[in-house]
């Protein structure tokens, strides 16, 4: 009884506690989601203002500077030009005009009338007709009968001195206007147009349409919700729909700055504007939105996540009761089967009484995991990894020496035909791929790269064997039939695909021609890894096969001091800020005396070695990606100011890395990709620094550190311990055990061999001869 009373206690002391911590975390959390819905929506909302501004002041500066060009072409025209300059009257050059006049307003939709003036005839030729019209009307008349007496009188007395457009007020007598109207403004352009304000002898004005120009610049229409509309220094309005309201907007004070927004209330509804100064012509352009609307509707979604969040927390609480309710007999139960698993004696049971239920899974687990840890090391010695060793031997040292060949003969299907393929599967992005997992679930899902190559090629036919040779990719070896190139394409393709369904991993795929077992497969191997990394040249998502492998060029950056940009990657990588603005400007600086061609290939290059330099090959779709990133600069300041926060953030990223690793992880990896290159003769601390993407000075110190010696000690103390063990083990010949240990000569093998044990390997061998390796 009382146990249960303590039971109810447990779980309505769980439930409380669930419930308050539900609410605390759903109720706040609700709160900010509203508000930061809120400013999303409102950014947003800004945001496509501004860019709908942006693009209508570029069609309209547009628009209307081919206006401008289209009327001095119509200026300059000899048929034209030749009447406006006439001293006297001439039917043939009135009618030449006439024509030209004619074409030239057909060709012109945004024009609707042009007036020819000459001020020595006292004659003036106009055009005018509707936009959907085929026909213009055209005709002649002196200036005391022409219509548009204000036209003359503002272009002889007060006509603009630069070439802009002014407002000009036609009336409903005039025709080919809307009768609808008593008076219809129109944009004017007098041409020509000097600072001098001396009177010519003829002058062309063009009249526009300023219906179409509001439809097809301002994208204006009765149904739109938010208005836009031009208006002159003077507070008139250019262009755009005269509503009471907006005109008042358009006469008020508050467009001082150049850009910019205000709220504004009128007879009850809030209108937000944002405003931006057209200096180029003169005219500032105003985008009015009533906000009632999306106001309403804003509202509404905010009570719709705040409703939505009551009904999560209603929720949670029903299930932290029920969950709480159920919680102790599962356990009770749980612990009951441990027991019987594990055979408990009658012994154990009353023991384990004393200790509550947590204390029984622990140990339980504790011994479940002592019993992984042995089947783990028996798996380690299991054939398969022994199997991988003799070919991760053979891909380094490009010899399939015969103790090798015995082996894979006998334990592996990779011998039975007389070619195979080296492929290799590159994993994009590596390095963004290494901050996103730690060490040992990189080896994983490099694991299960090779499972799912290995599945795909059994669908088709194929064997292969996957080496890990941990770094950015895994090595693939086929027992190769005579596939087409199609086929062999279609294959790879297809384990891509697989990777990125089930693993999501990008990878770049390389695949060697088939070659014989006697071939130097660590040639092979340099060429196909090279090969995998064309992805960043071309920027094609394809597999790339031994043939596209581009003719060898020698590698060198035209003019620049490749010893300032190395320095210039060191002091990023060390973290010297300073040092690495001034290479940088060493760099640059010599750029401004080139030509615009040689300069950019320039910038190319520095660009590539940067990214090669810190494995973001990747990040640019190839030269083209570079050189397209570069193109949106518009001087060379721009670039370098981009090239310098690039290297300031990989410089940061690196910092970052070396605060938040732990040494012991990072000693982890540098062991375990010394172990899986060991066999290779051009194993180096530069090789292992780029792996880890650290400077080799911080690497070294490290390493030093942490394991007490050097690297190249660690280095040589494994390849003689592996030394040692073949001797032993097997009855390879001491030239083939030197080729197949990674020593690069025969001497220095010798040399160090004798160092390090105080005998010759023979010596060694006829010693232990009988003996077990320890």
């Amino acid at each position: 009884m009382l146990n249960e009373i303590s039971l109810k206690q447990m779980y309505i002391r769980i439930f409380l506690i669930m419930t308050i911590f539900f609410t605390m975390i759903i109720i706040p959390f609700s709160l900010f989601l509203t508000r930061q819905f809120s400013q999303y929506a409102l950014e947003d909302i800004d945001r496509f203002t501004l860019d709908k501004m942006n693009q209508t002041i570029q069609n309209t500066e547009f628009v209307l500077k081919n206006i401008q060009t289209s009327g001095l072409q119509i200026y300059e025209d000899q048929r034209i030009r030749s009447w406006l300059i006439a001293q006297e009257e001439s039917p043939t050059l009135q009618y030449k005009a006439n024509e030209a006049i004619r074409w030239y307003l057909n060709t012109e939709p945004f024009i609707h009338s042009a007036y020819l003036i000459n001020f020595s005839t006292k004659r003036v030729i106009y055009s005018q007709g509707e936009i959907a019209g085929d026909s213009r009307k055209v005709g002649i008349s002196v200036f005391d009968d022409f219509f548009d007496q204000e036209m003359l009188h503002l272009v002889q007395n007060n006509r603009p001195h630069f070439l802009r457009f002014i407002s000009h007020e036609m009336t409903s007598a005039q025709p080919g206007l809307d009768s609808n109207r008593s008076k219809t403004q129109a944009l004017a352009l007098i041409i020509p147009s000097v600072p001098s304000n001396k009177l010519e002898n003829g002058y062309l004005i063009l009249l526009l349409n300023n219906q179409l120009l509001e439809t097809y610049l301002l994208q204006w229409n009765e149904s739109a919700r938010s208005e836009v509309m031009l208006i002159n220094y003077s507070g008139e309005v250019v262009l755009g729909h005269q509503k009471s309201e907006y005109f008042k907007i358009a006469k008020s004070n508050y467009v001082k700055d150049r850009f910019g927004r205000f709220d504004w209330n009128f007879a009850g509804k809030n209108y937000s504007v944002r405003y931006a100064d057209m200096e180029t012509i003169g005219w500032i352009l105003l985008h009015i939105t009533p906000t009632e609307q999306w106001e309403k509707n804003l509202n509404g979604f905010q009570n719709k996540i705040i409703w939505s969040c009551v009904i999560l927390l209603v929720t949670a609480v029903i299930m932290s009761f029920w969950i709480s309710r159920k919680n102790y007999k599962p356990f009770s139960e749980l612990v009951q089967q441990i027991q019987q698993k594990f055979k408990i004696d009658a012994v154990g049971r009353e023991t384990a009484r004393h200790f509550n239920e947590v204390e029984v899974i622990k140990h339980s687990f504790d011994t479940l995991l002592g019993k992984i840890d042995q089947l783990d090391h028996a798996m380690k010695s299991n054939q398969s990894l022994v199997k991988e060793e003799y070919i991760r031997q053979w891909v380094l040292s490009g010899k399939l020496t015969k103790p090798i060949k015995e082996y894979l003969s006998r334990e592996s299907d990779l011998l039975h035909s007389e070619h195979i393929r080296l492929a290799v599967i590159r994993i994009d992005a590596y390095p963004s791929f290494s901050d996103a997992y730690d060490f040992s679930s990189r080896k994983l899902l490099k694991y299960a790269m090779g499972n799912i190559a290995i599945e795909v090629l059994g669908n088709k036919a194929e064997k292969g064997e996957v080496i890990d040779f941990a770094s950015d990719h895994i090595v693939l070896l086929i027992d190769s039939m005579q596939y087409e190139k199609t086929e062999l394409t279609s294959m790879f393709l297809e384990i891509k695909k697989q990777l990125l369904h089930w693993i999501h991993i990008s990878a770049s795929i390389a695949v060697s021609k088939p070659q014989a077992h006697e071939a130097d497969l660590h040639f092979v191997y340099e060429n196909i890894y090279e090969l995998s990394m064309m992805k960043f040249i071309t920027g094609q998502e394809r597999i790339y096969h031994e043939e596209d492998h581009p003719e060898p060029k020698p590698v060198s950056l035209t003019l620049l001091d490749e010893q300032v940009l190395d320095e210039m990657l060191n002091c990023t990588r060390l973290g010297q800020k300073d040092q690495m603005k001034n290479c940088l400007n060493i760099l640059i600086s010599h750029m401004y005396a080139l030509p615009y061609t040689e300069c950019k290939l320039q910038l190319i290059q520095i660009t590539y070695w940067i990214y090669k330099s810190f494995k973001q090959i990747n990040l640019a779709q190839g030269i083209t990606g570079i050189e397209e990133q570069l193109s949106h600069f518009e001087t060379i300041k721009e670039a370098a100011e981009w090239l310098e926060s690039q290297l300031l953030s990989y410089m940061e990223q690196m910092q970052q890395r070396k605060k938040h690793n732990r040494k012991e992880e990072l000693i982890s990896e540098i062991i375990e990709y010394i172990k899986k290159n060991l066999f290779n003769p051009m194993l180096s601390i530069q090789m292992i620094s780029s792996h880890v993407s650290l400077s080799e000075n911080y690497v070294l110190q490290i390493f030093k550190d942490v394991m007490d010696l050097s690297v190249s000690n660690f280095i040589l103390d494994l390849r003689i311990k592996h030394v040692q063990n073949l001797l032993i083990t097997t009855d390879w010949s001491i030239s083939e055990i030197a080729e197949q240990t990674g020593f690069q000569t025969k001497s220095h093998f010798y040399t160090t061999f004798k160092k390090m044990t105080g005998m010759t390997p023979a010596q060694y061998r006829d010693a232990m001869e009988g003996g077990k390796f320890l």
